[in-house]
Order: C-alpha cells, then sequence, then structure tokens
C-alpha cells in the first residue's frame, strides 16, 4: 500500500509548480499594475493641483492689471481736475476695454478656486484682496468728488493717498503670488 500513495503523490507534483508559479505570476502582476494605476492617479492628482495653482496665479496677474487700470483712471481723475482748475480744455483718451472675459471676474474666479481647492491660502489671500479693495474704493470716492467738487481732488493727500494704497496693494499681490509659487514646491 505504500508504493501504491506515493504513486498517486508523484502523479501530482508536476501539476503543482506550474499551479504555483501561475498564483505567483498573477499576485505579481496584479500588484504591479495596482501600483501603476496609484502612481498614475498621483500624477494626476499633482498636474490638476498645479494647473489649479498657476490659473490662481494666472489671476492674480490680471487682478495686478486692472490694479494699474484703476491706478490709471485716478491719474486721469487728477488730471481733469487740474485742466478744469487752470481752464485748459481736458481730453479724455480712449481705452479699448478687453470684453473676452470668461464670464467670472478675476477676483471671483481666484476665490472660487481657494475656496474650493486650496483653502489653506484664504487668508492671505483675503489680505491681498483688502488692499486691492481699498484701491477701488480710493477710485470710487474720488470719482464720486470729481462730480461734486473738482477741486477738492486737487487735494495732494488724495495723490499721496493712491499711490501709497496702490504701492501696498502691488506688494500684497506679488507676496501672494510667491505664497503661491512656494505652494507648487514639492
Amino acid at each position: 500500500m505504500p508504493v501504491e500513495s506515493v504513486n498517486t503523490t508523484s502523479q501530482w507534483i508536476p501539476l503543482f509548480g506550474p499551479f504555483v508559479g501561475a498564483i505567483i505570476g498573477f499576485s505579481g502582476a496584479l500588484a504591479v499594475t495596482a501600483y501603476g494605476k496609484k502612481k498614475e492617479e498621483r500624477l494626476a492628482r499633482d498636474v490638476r493641483q498645479r494647473n489649479r495653482v498657476e490659473r490662481i496665479y494666472i489671476l492674480c496677474a490680471e487682478i495686478s492689471s486692472q490694479l494699474v487700470e484703476a491706478t490709471s483712471d485716478i491719474d486721469e481723475l487728477f488730471h481733469q481736475a487740474a485742466c478744469e482748475h487752470n481752464g485748459v480744455e481736458f481730453r479724455k483718451q480712449e481705452k479699448s476695454k478687453d470684453n473676452s472675459s470668461r464670464g467670472l471676474p478675476p477676483i471671483k474666479e481666484a476665490e472660487m478656486l481657494i475656496g474650493l481647492y486650496h483653502p489653506e491660502l484664504a487668508p492671505e489671500f483675503q489680505q491681498m484682496l483688502k488692499q486691492v479693495r481699498k484701491v477701488h474704493g480710493l477710485l470710487s470716492h474720488l470719482r464720486i468728488t470729481s462730480i461734486i467738487d473738482k477741486e477738492e481732488i486737487l487735494n495732494e493727500k488724495y495723490e499721496d493717498m493712491s499711490e501709497e494704497k496702490f504701492n501696498t496693494a502691488y506688494a500684497s499681490i506679488e507676496r501672494f503670488q510667491s505664497l503661491l509659487a512656494r505652494h507648487t514646491s514639492p
């Protein structure tokens, strides 16, 4: 009897080796595929995050250019008041406005992207917005003042105030952009 049991066992040995090899091969292939998929998903997530941060950076550049336009408008109000004060005819320069916007103003789009994807940047972004809004607030005040009393605009405090607010707002935008650049670094 022992001879028969040895023969039966030895018949299964040639089948057992390839079966174990197939299981090991399948497991290895499955592990490599899972690792590759995770790495691919991580890379895609990093690319999406970098694209969002780059978009916020571009929006900050647009906000900065709008800030320059606002200070140009402030300078124009000063010039107009000075011309009228001195009895010189003022000719307003025509500006070409680019109305090919995507729908949302840059500030709102940046707020949305930061709120949804990078809330850790929100406090610094709010500080930047506070400075930018001060410049826009001064511009609004000067526009109203120019309607009521053009002589008041010639007061030097407004000119000093506009330059100071612009410089502070512009520095705030640059500070936020450098924060964004550090945020994308690995």
